[in-house]
């Protein structure tokens, strides 16, 4: 655990204005460093914005890494066909609560009940 309360605000401040200065490519509402991609940055549509938040897995989504979040995001974007990107923001969202699964591949690192 990463700590809580006025420690983890203060933290998250601390680190929000050492990306600033720094001048690097980062998520600030989420803290994820996304200087690093080796492709452009997609800007989140408000319809999977709004379906991330309605289905509760904004924090599932937001805690894939930075490549993932992109590459979903890109990939439903990139589709020419209204029915193809509902397609892809379905499987986005079903990998996303079921966990360990990233692109139909397994993905341990978000697996979800670690412990079972």
């Amino acid at each position: 655990m990463h700590g809580s309360g006025p420690k983890r605000l203060a933290l998250g401040a601390l680190k929000r204005s050492a990306w600033q200065a720094l001048g690097e490519d980062m998520d600030l509402e989420m803290g994820v460093d996304f200087s690093k991609l080796k492709r452009s940055k997609h800007p989140m549509p408000d319809f999977v914005r709004k379906a991330l938040n309605d289905s509760g897995l904004m924090g599932d989504y937001h805690n894939r890494p930075a490549y993932q979040q992109n590459d979903y995001i890109g990939w439903i974007e990139k589709a020419k066909r209204e029915e193809t990107k509902i397609k892809r923001l379905a499987q986005m969202l079903n990998e996303l609560e079921v966990g360990g699964i990233y692109m139909k591949m397994k993905h341990p690192a978000s697996q979800k009940n670690k412990n079972q």
